[in-house]
């Protein structure tokens, strides 16, 4: 009816008011603590085993929507899918033929490894190898790794090009690392900030203390996949910087023989 204006129950409108912001709020409470989904690669070309830096990288999703995309830097490159599924891969490079590769089954919480190889060639055969998944500790070294934390990283390409005998000699270049030789043992102690002896873990588990026993008669660097050193015990992970105030080394063996 014209001109008719009807009541509003006030009561009732107050409570949808209550109700909506607080189903708003558990709706993106339960978003944020869903796991992301990561992709993490090398971006190579096919002929020279060189990494290809400035390259382009997409994560698309079933019917070529595209969810993420970025630029590698000395060839790496790291995508988040925000939900599990099914994605496949584009990369590109000015020079170099476009790639798309075969679809990848990620699943909740998944950290995967790439490689991806570009050729100036029309065709790349199996353009996409898929490392094994990334779990547990080891997962959680890779993400600090490209967060790059408070620490010194040295990282498996850079044990590999030295070629160094001992474990301790892959941290002698550090700035404030200091090793000292041990009298009975081939290996040297490890000490920070001015003789401060650190916490040292091996594959997150804390090495005890005993005497002439050191890094260097428990790993070589063949067997290592990363190290993080981190002089500061306010600056390293929380499981590893409450341990004492005098810093943490953390290494990591590879998971691939």
């Amino acid at each position: 009816m014209p001109g008719f204006t009807r009541p509003v129950d006030r009561r009732a409108t107050g409570a949808r008011l209550v109700r909506i912001p607080f189903l708003l709020f558990a709706c993106l409470a339960f978003a944020q603590a869903l796991p992301a989904q990561t992709i993490e690669g090398t971006l190579l070309d096919d002929e020279t085993g060189e990494r290809i830096s400035a390259g382009t990288v997409t994560l698309l999703r079933e019917g070529n929507v595209q969810v993420a995309e970025t630029q590698t830097t000395r060839g790496v490159f790291v995508l988040q899918a925000a939900r599990s599924g099914a994605y496949r891969l584009r990369a590109e490079r000015a020079g170099y033929a476009m790639v798309i590769s075969s679809p990848m089954e990620l699943k909740a919480g998944d950290t995967i490894q790439v490689q991806f190889r570009l050729s100036k060639r029309a065709v790349v055969l199996d353009p996409i190898v898929v490392t094994p998944r990334r779990e547990g500790p080891l997962a959680d070294y890779y993400d600090r790794l490209h967060r790059r934390p408070w620490a010194q990283i040295v990282t498996r390409e850079e044990i590999d090009r030295r070629h160094e005998h001992r474990a301790s000699d892959l941290l002698r270049d550090i700035p404030g690392v200091l090793l000292f030789p041990v009298r009975g043992s081939a290996g040297s102690t490890v000490a920070l900030r001015r003789g401060c002896t650190p916490a040292v873990f091996v594959d997150g588990i804390l090495v005890p203390t005993i005497a002439r026993v050191t890094i260097d008669d428990l790993v070589r660097p063949s067997m290592l996949e990363g190290i993080e050193v981190y002089k500061n015990s306010l600056d390293a992970p929380p499981q590893y910087g409450l341990i004492g105030p005098c810093g943490a080394i953390l290494f990591w063996t590879r998971k691939d023989g």
